[in-house]
Parts: C-alpha cells; sequence; structure tokens
C-alpha cells in the first residue's frame, strides 16, 4: 500500500511538472512586445518588454529608454 502511494505521489508530479513547463511555453520570447499602462506621472506613462527580459518606459520626452536610461535602438 505504500508502495502504491508512492508511485502515485511520483506520478502526481510528473503530470505536474510537465504542464507547468507547457504552460511556462506559453510565455516565450517569441512574442511581440507587450505595452502596459503603467504610470500617470506625466513622466512616464507606457512600459515595453521587448521579449528578451528588458523593460523600457516611455517618457515625456516620447523615449523609450531602460532602467540604465539607455534608449532603444
Amino acid at each position: 500500500m505504500e508502495d502504491d502511494l508512492g508511485l502515485l505521489l511520483f506520478v502526481v508530479f510528473i503530470v505536474v511538472s510537465v504542464l507547468g513547463s507547457m504552460r511556462g511555453s506559453e510565455d516565450s520570447d517569441e512574442r511581440e512586445p507587450s505595452e502596459h499602462e503603467m504610470f500617470d506621472d506625466g513622466v512616464s506613462d507606457k512600459i515595453y518588454h521587448d521579449g528578451k527580459g528588458v523593460t523600457y518606459t516611455r517618457h515625456a520626452d516620447g523615449e523609450l529608454r531602460d532602467s540604465w536610461g539607455r534608449t532603444r535602438d
């Protein structure tokens, strides 16, 4: 009986792991950059994700800049 429980828990773990990895693949880097309303302070009002881990913020002058102040090419 204990062996059956251990096997059942192992199978559940594998199924949950596989389903979790499939769900994570939907958020791959192949998607288009997304745009979200973020701030309403007149300085930076939109945030952009380039799908590669870099986040850009649109500033009042219209430029997209990352957290180091570099503009998007």
